[in-house]
C-alpha cells in the first residue's frame, strides 16, 4: 500500500486569498517606501561573522523600490574595535 498525500489543508488558505481588482490597484499609486534602518552592534572581540554576515544580508536585500534596508554599524563609542581575529571595525 503506498502512502497518499493530500492538499486538503491548502484549500482554506487559497479560499482566503482575494486578489485586488486591477482598476483599484492602478487607481492608487503608492509612494516609494524609504529603506528601513538596521543597526548592527560591534564590540571588542566580536566574532567577524556575527556582524558581517547579517550586515551583508540586509545590505543586499532589495524591495520593489530599491534597497530595503540602510545598515549601520554601531558601538558603545565611536572608536575602533578589533574582532576576535585581526579585523578593525569603526562604528558609525
Amino acid at each position: 500500500m503506498s502512502p497518499t498525500f493530500s492538499f486538503a489543508w491548502l484549500l482554506p488558505l487559497l479560499a482566503c486569498h482575494t486578489p485586488v481588482a486591477p482598476e483599484l490597484a492602478a487607481a492608487a499609486p503608492r509612494a516609494p517606501a524609504p529603506p528601513r534602518n538596521v543597526a548592527i552592534l560591534v564590540y571588542e572581540g566580536v566574532e567577524l561573522l556575527d556582524f558581517a554576515g547579517p550586515g551583508e544580508v540586509f545590505a543586499a536585500a532589495r524591495g520593489p523600490d530599491g534597497h530595503a534596508f540602510r545598515v549601520y554599524i554601531v558601538g558603545r563609542e565611536k572608536r575602533s574595535v578589533r574582532s576576535q581575529g585581526c579585523v578593525e571595525i569603526t562604528p558609525e
